[in-house]
């Protein structure tokens, strides 16, 4: 019974257009999520998460609103290499030719960090569960402004985005 009930909802998330595909972990002591390390290159993640969803343009994926850090960094900035990013799902990841993986992205449901905060908690959160934050507002315009928090740890940031959290975004310090 019970595997004909699992079945029937894999079933009824495909018809809706859903992922069976599980949020990803945000290791944000290790620096990875769903298993990606910084570092990792295009291969290395198609290897592990398989073809991405879309390639659409931006960082986030087709159809998440972007709710990221104002500015990342390129580690290749003015040199004219453009970043490569991969899509999956509700995730991206972010490449550059000379250091891979430089920052990654979750918008899915259920992803939380392993202090505690996830996607969909209220942003208050992040200062009950981290020591070293600071918060602000984006300037509005496109896409609108949304409130933020960043967590600085001593090989990384954790920046979150929206409130409640919209999405979890760690990049390289």
């Amino acid at each position: 019974m019970r595997a004909a009930l699992a079945a029937l909802l894999v079933l009824a998330v495909s018809a809706c257009g859903g992922s069976s595909r599980p949020a990803p972990a945000v290791d944000e002591t290790a620096g990875t999520l769903g298993g990606v390390r910084f570092g990792a290159t295009p291969a290395q993640v198609r290897d592990r998460l398989g073809d991405p969803s879309d390639s659409a343009d931006g960082f986030f994926p087709k159809g998440v609103a972007y709710s990221g850090p104002p500015g990342i960094t390129s580690p290749d900035q003015g040199t004219g290499t453009r970043p490569q990013t991969l899509h999956y799902g509700d995730s991206a990841y972010l490449f550059s030719p000379t250091v891979g993986v430089y920052a990654m992205a979750t918008a899915a449901r259920g992803s939380t960090t392993k202090a505690g905060v996830g996607v969909g908690d209220p942003l208050a959160d992040v200062a009950t569960s981290f020591k070293h934050i600071d918060c602000g507002q984006t300037a509005g315009g496109e896409p609108p402004s949304y409130n933020w928090c960043r967590a600085t740890l001593p090989k990384l940031r954790v920046f979150f985005g929206g409130d409640p959290v919209r999405s979890i975004t760690l990049t390289r310090r």
